[in-house]
């Protein structure tokens, strides 16, 4: 393959957002296929640093300069984020894969200022992309609105398959419970709600820990005041057998890398029903709760320490989760347009 292809992340590795893990973890299945990789980036964890070209930036000067330099090469283009609308105006030909939670996002008061511009951009991407993977039904139809030349691609599993099969029930022991995912009012503003629900009922013991990069100082400083939770920086590896649930209380999500993970590890997820969670969490491996009941999910999350141990983890639908297939998938792609 004479081609080169350049890989534009804000952030490249596997300790930063789903989306730049993803990327991390097709790169693998991509270097032995084009001729050199280059990846583009803010900051990098090290990720296949011998095997990679790493070309980091710190301003758009500098990115356009990289950039530029790359386009006069046999390069075609790949990324994952609303800056790729980079490779358009550097005419560099390229596949993205949409991680992100636009327009849901547009909503939050933090985000109004920029999220016309991101939506612009989005629509930009979307519709000069040579293709565009969705790692979810939910938000292929969001992208078929801009382009006919989609189709889904599935993230595959984070985090290393542990050895248990079924949980024992929890009984009148204390309830542990994994959070995980970056401190934002997005994933963890209704934690804050539902934490001093719990608190006041005064009707469950639980231990939580949190492992998320620590984005929002107030929320974090918050979190940390409750006795019961334990917030630590994310690792590369985490011990679902540890625990008897994984929680999710974020507003909106495309499709959960942590989720899959915690099935994977028949570890049940109790989680609001948003996004394209409905795709893998069902009744054989958690419970979807209603928009933003945190009443609700509390009465949940007592129910399923009573009945934890009858989830039967049925993963044939999770088969599709597979990084290795998902990235000869897009490669057939790719190289099927050139």
């Amino acid at each position: 393959m004479d081609k080169e292809l350049i890989i534009f992340s804000d952030n490249f590795g596997t300790s930063f957002s789903g989306g730049c893990t993803a990327t991390a973890n097709f790169t693998r299945y991509w270097k032995d296929t084009f001729k050199k990789i280059h990846v583009v980036c803010k900051q990098t964890d090290g990720f296949l640093r011998d095997e990679i070209v790493v070309w980091l930036y710190n301003d758009q000067g500098s990115l356009e300069k990289i950039l530029s330099d790359l386009a006069v090469k046999q390069t075609i283009g790949y990324g994952d984020f609303h800056t790729s609308v980079q490779f358009i105006q550097h005419n560099i030909p390229f596949y993205f894969t949409y991680h992100d939670n636009y327009p849901e996002m547009q909503n939050l008061d933090t985000l109004n200022s920029e999220a016309e511009i991101m939506l612009e951009d989005y629509a930009n991407v979307f519709s000069r992309a040579q293709y565009v993977f969705s790692v979810s039904a939910y938000k292929l139809d969001y992208i078929k609105r801009y382009t006919d030349k989609c189709g889904i691609v599935r993230n595959g599993i984070s985090q290393p398959i542990t050895k248990r099969k079924r949980l024992e029930l929890v009984r009148d022991g204390r309830l542990k419970i994994l959070m995980a995912g970056n401190i934002s009012n997005r994933k963890y503003r209704y934690a804050i709600d539902l934490f001093d629900l719990i608190v006041e009922s005064g009707e469950i013991d639980i231990e939580v820990d949190i492992f998320g990069c620590q984005q929002d100082m107030d929320l974090l400083n918050h979190l940390s005041q409750y006795e019961f939770v334990k917030v630590a920086p994310f690792q590369g590896v985490i011990s679902y057998d540890k625990y008897h649930i994984y929680l999710s209380t974020s507003t909106m999500e495309n499709l959960s890398l942590s989720v899959v993970d915690s099935i994977m590890n028949c570890t049940p997820v109790l989680a609001f029903d948003v996004g394209g969670l409905h795709e893998v969490v069902n009744e054989n491996n958690g419970v979807l709760i209603s928009p933003y009941s945190v009443e609700e999910m509390l009465i949940a999350l007592k129910e399923m320490q009573k009945s934890i141990s009858y989830f039967n983890f049925d993963q044939g639908k999770l088969r599709e989760f597979d990084w290795e297939k998902s990235a000869n998938s897009m490669t057939e792609i790719m190289l099927s347009n050139l």
